[in-house]
């Protein structure tokens, strides 16, 4: 998979200073599955070209890590092409992982 859309960002929400956590939301999303042996499809937010997915995420000063949550995105299943009846034009999806952000990064306020 890979990231198409030209406007993506972090948009913070909240910092916890005693833990040394930021939250908010990675807007931009647009992902496009192509796996030659079983589908191709399109995950984004209102539309398969619209490029306004979203997904939530919390970051870790101390460890550099940032996990991105699979609650609370607008994330929906376009252009759905075989996947043998397992997705659906309109299925909601959700993106999720844990990735360490070198060189670590401190962010103090939203």
């Amino acid at each position: 998979m890979r990231r198409q859309a030209p406007d993506h960002g972090l948009v913070t929400r909240s910092y916890q200073s005693a833990t040394g956590t930021t939250a908010g939301t990675i807007t931009g999303v647009h992902l496009r599955f192509t796996d030659p042996t079983f589908c191709n499809l399109t995950a984004d937010g209102t539309s398969a070209t619209a490029g306004n997915g979203t997904a939530r995420f919390r970051y870790a000063n101390a460890t550099g890590r940032l996990q991105v949550r699979p609650a609370r995105g607008n994330l929906h299943i376009y252009r759905v092409q075989g996947c043998g009846g397992v997705f659906h034009d309109g299925d909601t999806a959700t993106l999720s992982g844990t990735y360490t952000i070198t060189p670590v990064q401190t962010v103090t306020r939203p």
